[in-house]
């Protein structure tokens, strides 16, 4: 079975090895689709430890902040 990111359809291979699970609905990403945001919850004494991975869709929804400022309700 050959694993690819949900955003872009690039293969598990090459620069694209290291795929990540999106924290809200668990598509695969590559390296370059993938994005970070804080998050609390996560515990751990280092700042990686507190980083959960989202596709486009899920961090605009869920972690995007707004022109007023307000951040999205997790």
């Amino acid at each position: 079975m050959e694993w690819r990111c949900a955003e872009c359809g690039e293969p598990e291979s090459g620069k694209n090895k290291a795929l990540v699970v999106c924290h809200h609905c668990g598509k695969l990403l590559c390296l370059d689709d993938r994005i970070s945001a804080r998050n609390d919850v996560f515990e751990g004494d280092d700042e990686t430890a507190n980083v959960a991975y989202h596709c486009t869709d899920c961090y605009e929804t869920h972690h995007k902040v707004s022109e007023s400022g307000q951040g999205q309700p997790e």
